[in-house]
């Protein structure tokens, strides 16, 4: 069967309702839209643009190629990671290499335009069309998401203590070792942002256990990091505290719309904490390297 678009995603909670408000619009202009996780095969159907979340190397190219039950004409790079360091920025990290050069590319600002530009992509296949993400904090989507009163009643959650909110970016914490050994082929920070991640962790839940001792008013909610492997510390702290609750479910702003409290330790979902005009700390029990 032939269809339009097939749009495909790689962290169901981070990119699973961009995905679906996208084919929304797409469907209500006629078009016939897929949706398929990244790793899945689809050999039933053929699609003529396919937008992928990630696309950096050859490999990468053929392997949405062959996704498919044929090639699509036209693919179209959302480019899910683009706030970066300046290190990564400066090594060229996630910049499109080879044939993967050719797709259209999706900006969400003019840093990462010139970016791709000065990394030889044409001006023509770049297209500045920001974070379809940040369009859910808009008011029009008030109703969309669960009140306090129904998370809460959900997750066994007292809405009359203060809920605190704990924004985790703790990718780099308990890294498998087959992954850890290809992050330091494609990124010579790896074993800096490896030791400061950790024992920034450790750090951070000890503030937490601190907190949750001297007042029993206050639930923490550990939200982990979408490729976040959950370390044994987080686990054990959740078991100690009942007040101490890891929650990977929904995006992100359902959690920010709800909490009286944020903090994070660094995050681009801070950029949702300011449009949805909230406030928050930022935890940095030891100094990050400004590059």
């Amino acid at each position: 069967m032939k269809k339009d678009f097939l749009i495909l995603y790689e962290l169901k909670n981070r990119e699973i309702e961009n995905a679906a408000l996208l084919a929304s619009e797409l469907r209500k202009r006629g078009y016939s839209v897929g949706i398929l996780y990244i790793n899945a095969k689809d050999y039933f159907n053929e699609y003529r643009v396919v937008l992928t979340p990630n696309l950096a190397n050859d490999n990468d190219m053929f392997f949405v190629l062959k996704s498919t039950k044929k090639a699509p004409k036209k693919i179209i790079l959302m480019k899910q990671e683009q706030a970066l360091s300046i290190n990564e920025e400066k090594s060229g990290w996630g910049i499109p290499v080879g044939i993967s050069k050719s797709v259209h590319t999706i900006a969400w600002g003019q840093s990462m335009v010139d970016r791709l530009k000065s990394a030889g992509i044409n001006q023509s296949e770049i297209h500045k069309v920001g974070n379809i993400a940040l369009d859910f904090n808009h008011r029009s989507f008030d109703q969309y998401f669960y009140s306090r009163e129904l998370l809460a009643k959900k997750y066994k959650l007292d809405c009359k203590k203060h809920i605190h909110l704990f924004i985790s970016s703790f990718s780099y914490c308990n890294l498998e070792k087959y992954y850890y050994n290809h992050l330091k082929k494609i990124n010579k920070d790896t074993e800096k942002q490896v030791e400061i991640a950790e024992k920034s962790q450790k750090e951070i839940l000890k503030w937490f256990g601190k907190i949750i001792k001297e007042h029993n008013d206050i639930i923490i909610i550990y939200r982990p990091h979408p490729a976040e492997n959950i370390s044994e510390g987080v686990y054990k702290m959740a078991e100690k505290f009942p007040n101490f609750v890891i929650n990977k479910d929904f995006s992100i702003r359902q959690w920010i719309r709800i909490v009286d409290s944020i903090s994070l330790w660094y995050s681009t979902s801070i950029a949702d904490i300011a449009y949805c005009k909230k406030k928050c700390m930022i935890l940095r029990p030891y100094e990050y390297p400004d590059d």
